[in-house]
């Protein structure tokens, strides 16, 4: 009786397996396939007598094949119990046809003592249109089809890491606005469109131009004579830049300012951030000089850098004498605007400059020796925070923040469960929000404790989407469960196409990968009801409330109204 029912068991998963949709396969531990279904004939294009007994390499290609069985075998060198399913992706040749983007799903187990291995295999060539597209949107500028900030920035720190000449140049158009104003917003756009062709064609193939937005734009030199040449460069750009044009039928002129950074000028390294902030420096002196100047980046211009090294050593005793302060942020679900969760947002009471925000004081506190002891503090305030509200029965969901330090220090898994423990906060009501520059060159060692927390059922969220350069390959690489949607694409949804655009992308990807999502930096109901209709379900700013310190945030709740 019980062979029968273990062949009719089998013979219904036979059948189920034919039937799917998804191609599947099996191998035995030598890597020769041993089962695959119709849909896998279809899929990878083969005859089904003439694929089995084959080895894995008839499908994969000699290569992607060695990284098949690397992985299986790794899997059979694991505790049997550990035998969690895999996800790689390999790109395949198909016959008649270009190479096809695939996903195996690969599990593992034991028949008569031998190790077998399975994969659900699909076609993901959609999925890499979308994210095509979507790079698209995050890296180029729709109006002038250059590549935007965000692109810029990437190839300046990697140019920054390569070479050790550099110039750079920030050229900014003199009374752009008096365009919009008297011509309109379509003239205005026709006037960019028309000088990024203008430097585009001056600067060439050899150096890389942005638009940085508005009515500036940007040019890289590297290598070696790029110092004279920018200064070169920069002077021929101000008289092209001048000669009439044509504008909405109006015969016009327009000027600019041009900030330069020189490698020569530095007297420290600096990472793109802080050249483009110099570039910026340097073209407001420009500006401010009645226009139609080149200024390059000098010492005396960097004062503001400086500032920033004797921030450090505040920020060194701060923790210490008590000098920094939490606030929390409302989050709550859309449509209904009902409080689900908040954010910690950590402030600094200086002794002497009074309340600073984080952008005053971060970028130099996460290079400072304190950082993962600051970020231990803002753990252990905010999970007792969350713990009150629980045992007021009104349980939310609290955001933290992570420094990159705290990853790279090996103490985070351990910080998090004593901070859990210590405030007898459920897990699943905190959620840790990690940035690429938090995760920027993290090795698997040191991302093993995310995994570990999202098992105990910790919350991973990936924050400011969008700004940086992930991809998707970036995000399967993290046991996520919320993406963020930065400000700057939420911001005026319900008007910008660009952003509606991005924003849409972004969710449906999102949707794909099963994570849930929150736009930050909402401040009018217009851009509300927009999200809201293109699915996401959580947002926070400054339209349901600003960040409060913890007892006006409680203060509130009692009243019944915690975020106005």
């Amino acid at each position: 009786m019980e062979s029968q029912i273990q062949e009719g068991m089998a013979r219904h998963a036979l059948g189920l397996c034919d039937a799917a949709p998804d191609a599947m396969l099996c191998t035995d531990d030598a890597g020769r396939i041993i089962f695959w279904n119709a849909a896998a004939a279809v899929l990878f294009r083969h005859k089904h007598g003439d694929i089995l007994s084959r080895p894995i390499e008839a499908l994969l290609g000699v290569k992607q094949a060695n990284v098949f069985k690397a992985v299986t075998r790794e899997m059979c060198g694991r505790p049997r119990q550990t035998w969690w399913p895999t996800i790689l992706e390999f790109s395949i040749s198909r016959r008649n046809d270009k190479r096809l983007p695939i996903e195996l799903s690969l599990a593992a187990w034991k028949d008569e003592g031998r190790s077998c291995f399975g994969a659900i295999c699909r076609d993901v060539s959609k999925r890499h249109d979308k994210q095509r597209e979507l790079d698209r949107l995050i890296y180029f500028d729709g109006l002038t089809n250059l590549p935007n900030r965000i692109f810029f920035l990437e190839r300046l720190e990697q140019d920054l890491i390569r070479h050790r000449q550099f110039g750079l140049l920030k050229i900014g158009l003199d009374n752009f606005k008096e365009i919009n104003c008297s011509l309109g917003l379509t003239a205005g756009d026709e006037l960019l469109k028309l000088m990024a062709e203008r430097i585009s064609t001056a600067v060439g193939s050899s150096m890389f131009m942005a638009r940085l937005g508005g009515d500036v734009f940007g040019v890289l030199l590297t290598g070696s004579g790029s110092v004279a040449a920018t200064h070169r460069l920069a002077e021929r750009l101000l008289a092209l830049v001048t000669e009439p044009l044509v504008i909405g039928g109006v015969k016009c002129r327009i000027s600019a300012s041009i900030g330069l950074v020189l490698s020569d000028e530095l007297t420290i390294p600096m990472g793109a951030n802080s050249v483009l902030t110099a570039a910026l420096l340097a073209l407001h002196q420009a500006k401010g000089a009645g226009g139609g100047q080149i200024v390059a980046f000098r010492r005396e211009l960097s004062r503001n850098i400086d500032q920033r090294f004797r921030m450090r050593a505040e920020l060194d005793c701060a923790l210490a004498q008590g000098q920094f302060e939490l606030h929390f942020q409302p989050q709550v679900g859309l449509p209904d605007r009902k409080l689900v969760g908040a954010e910690a947002l950590i402030r600094w009471r200086h002794p002497e400059r009074g309340l600073l925000a984080p952008c005053v004081f971060l970028p130099a506190l996460e290079s400072t020796a304190v950082a993962p002891v600051v970020g231990r503090w803002i753990l252990e305030q905010s999970c007792a925070f969350a713990a009150d509200f629980a045992a007021r029965a009104f349980p939310i969901r609290i955001a933290v923040n992570l420094f990159s330090a705290q990853l790279r220090d090996g103490k985070l898994l351990s910080d998090v469960t004593g901070a859990l423990a210590s405030s007898g906060l459920c897990p699943s009501l905190l959620e840790l929000e990690i940035t690429e520059t938090t995760v920027l060159g993290l090795d698997d060692e040191m991302i093993e404790p995310l995994y570990r927390l999202r098992q105990m059922g910790v919350g991973i969220a990936f924050d400011d989407y969008g700004t940086g350069f992930a991809s998707l390959s970036h995000l399967k690489r993290y046991p996520l469960s919320r993406l963020k949607l930065d400000k700057d694409f939420t911001c005026g949804i319900d008007r910008d196409s660009e952003n509606h655009a991005i924003v849409s992308a972004v969710l449906a990807m999102a949707r794909s990968l099963h994570l849930e999502s929150t736009a930050e930096g909402v401040e009018h109901g217009e851009e509300a009801e927009v999200l809201h209709k293109l699915g996401c379900k959580e947002a926070q700013g400054y339209l349901f409330g600003m960040p409060m310190p913890g007892a006006e945030f409680l203060k509130r709740l009692a009243q019944g109204n915690p975020l106005a």
